[in-house]
């Protein structure tokens, strides 16, 4: 299965059945190792619908890289899926569940490694909202297997975070996201009670464990276009491994450049003031 194009595979994790989809890039050349990257939907989404919203895979083709897309487990009467980010979301996280969603991505890295020539020193991970969270939690738990975590609109969900390595952090969010405030605390659309920690704690925080150094500059990315959104990139002098703050004034619970109506819980419309995809590969240098 190397030829070019998107494929669906399933294991068994427990006594759940758990899915993934894999998009191999134009061109591959199974004699050539491959970075990956690896994306996780927000709650209520989909490994195809955030494939399909982000435009990952257009990305995939153009710079040569495996695009990994994560399904989260449904519980409930909603059946919507979720991922145990810590305290989000959804039955995920509940004691009589406690899906170990850490053990399912050190999984499907280990199949993708089997199926294809992966370069183990460029595994990237990326997600949105709950995705972003889990994607959080495994900077902290799995450090040893990925090279750089990019979260949009998701803060951590875990009390305590020593990662074994540094890595690249990227962070984005909107200043107006009421599901996830930037500021902190509950959003308005809360679950499982959870509360967030302020966006701008969490990329301190980051910050310290990257042993960054000296002032925090911020210079602006985007001016504010006509639906009145501006992005400001936030980052610190001096770091271990670099972390940054894209932070979208104005901006909401969103993928800015996504697909419109790609998530019940996401916004209809995302700006299209900066492209948070290519914004992402380019910073992990792929």
């Amino acid at each position: 299965m190397t030829a070019p194009g998107d494929y669906e595979f399933s294991f068994k994790q427990d006594d759940l059945e758990r899915s993934y989809r894999v998009h191999i890039p134009l061109d591959y050349d199974p004699s050539v190792s491959y970075p990956v990257l690896f994306g996780f939907h927000g709650g209520f989404g989909n490994a195809e619908q955030f494939a399909r919203s982000t435009h990952l895979s257009e990305l995939a083709d153009q710079r040569g890289f495996i695009a990994v897309y994560g399904q989260g487990t449904s519980w409930g009467v909603l059946q919507a899926p979720v991922w145990n980010a810590g305290d989000c979301c959804g039955r995920a996280v509940d004691s009589d569940k406690n899906v170990d969603d850490v053990g399912y991505a050190r999984e499907v890295i280990e199949e993708i490694k089997k199926k294809y020539h992966v370069d183990s020193s460029r595994i990237y991970m990326t997600g949105m909202s709950n995705g972003g969270m889990l994607v959080q939690r495994l900077a902290c738990e799995a450090s040893d297997l990925f090279s750089g975590a990019a979260t949009v609109s998701g803060t951590i969900g875990i009390s305590t975070c020593r990662p074994a390595r540094q890595m690249p952090i990227f962070i984005m969010h909107g200043t107006n996201d009421e599901n996830v405030p930037y500021e902190g605390g509950r959003g308005s659309k809360a679950v499982n009670g959870s509360s967030h920690i302020p966006v701008e704690q969490e990329f301190a925080d980051w910050a310290a464990r990257n042993a960054c150094t000296g002032a925090v500059s911020t210079s602006p990315v985007v001016h504010a276009g006509s639906d009145g959104k501006s992005v400001d990139r936030l980052s610190n002098a001096h770091c271990a491994e670099p972390v940054v703050l894209y932070r979208v004034n104005n901006g909401v619970h969103e993928w800015p450049g996504g697909m419109a109506k790609a998530n019940a819980l996401e916004r209809p419309t995302p700006t299209s003031a900066i492209d948070t995809s290519k914004t992402i590969v380019d910073f992990f240098g792929l």
